[in-house]
């Protein structure tokens, strides 16, 4: 995974903190989407706050690893359909909830 990809990965939406966060979050949400776009980041996720992911790309396609790190639980957006790669069951694009301490690995589909 680049660089690119990490930075982008972690980055939350500022719809969801903007509202209630000090007025400097802002900005910085804003200077981050800057040098993102400058930089060519790609990759984009909504992971709520406290909860991770970790795109990966191999001969295998393209997989995200999904953890809460909070304890509180939280959500992503799965930009399409894919798989979970322990139970082998369908994920759907949209969102997809982790629950306190949880991890997903999420396949995707070709």
């Amino acid at each position: 995974m680049s660089r690119k990809t990490a930075a982008a990965a972690t980055k939350s939406s500022c719809s969801d903190r903007c509202q209630t966060a000090p007025k400097g979050n802002g900005l910085l949400d804003r200077l981050i989407d800057h040098y993102a776009g400058e930089a060519d980041v790609r990759l984009r996720t909504d992971a709520t706050k406290g909860t991770i992911v970790a795109p990966r790309r191999g001969d295998g396609g393209d997989v995200w690893v999904v953890v809460n790190m909070d304890g509180a639980g939280g959500s992503v957006t799965v930009p399409r359909d894919g798989y979970d790669a322990l139970t082998n069951v369908r994920i759907p694009a949209g969102r997809l909830d982790v629950g306190r301490y949880e991890y997903r690995i999420v396949r995707f589909y070709g």
